[in-house]
């Protein structure tokens, strides 16, 4: 990747990558707003546990945070049962697979006190 190292050449990137991800904000075939009974397909199992933030000093709880799958419900659309079963399944699979976090202390304490 070429090094931007002037304000001109950041900010002729900046406008140029904005300009280019507008796109994805056309509405040319009047998509938007996805009307009541639209059947769709929604993909990720984000769709059933929101994530807000990331982790680090950019992690933020998301207790409380609307569930996608449920809204779109709520809003009369109609997600695909398969996805969702589909993305369900996955979930608890990880969620059952997943350290609890006494357990991931005391493994970590473990690693600690290992000297490794």
């Amino acid at each position: 990747m070429k090094a931007y190292e002037s304000k001109e050449a950041r900010l002729k990137l900046a406008k140029s990558l904005a300009q280019e991800g507008i796109v994805l904000l056309k509405n040319d075939s009047w998509i938007l707003p996805i009307r009541q009974g639209t059947p769709l397909a929604v993909f990720g199992r984000a769709q059933l546990q929101t994530m807000i933030g990331g982790s680090g000093s950019g992690s933020s709880a998301s207790n409380g945070a609307a569930i996608i799958l449920d809204e779109l419900k709520k809003a009369g659309l109609i997600p695909d049962i398969g996805l969702e079963n589909y993305y369900r399944t996955e979930l608890s699979k990880s969620q059952a697979n997943a350290l609890s976090e006494e357990d991931a202390s005391e493994r970590f304490a473990d690693l600690v006190n290992s000297g490794m």
